[in-house]
């Protein structure tokens, strides 16, 4: 990046601060759900229904049971769209 033909100058301080936080956003993820947590989804065609989480289906889609018409449902939905209860 520059400023008209002068290269950006950054401050050393926030290249290490920088570098730590990549350093540190290398750990594994924190889960957000517990298997057999309850569960509410937020967004979709079954929003507002409770649910029960199973497991995580890659980054993007979580495993979650519904009660629908009387039977266990699994559904794959975004994490993002999933409350704890």
């Amino acid at each position: 990046m520059s400023f008209g033909v002068e290269p950006a100058r950054i401050d050393d301080d926030l290249v290490s601060f920088l570098k730590s936080a990549e350093a540190a956003g290398k750990r594994s993820p924190i889960r957000m759900f517990s298997k057999d947590e309850r569960v509410k989804l937020t967004a979709g065609p079954f929003a507002g229904m409770e649910g029960v989480y199973q497991m995580a289906d890659g980054e993007q889609r979580a495993f979650v049971l519904i009660e629908f018409l009387s039977k266990s449902v699994a559904l794959r939905v975004s994490p993002a769209s999933l409350r704890k209860i």
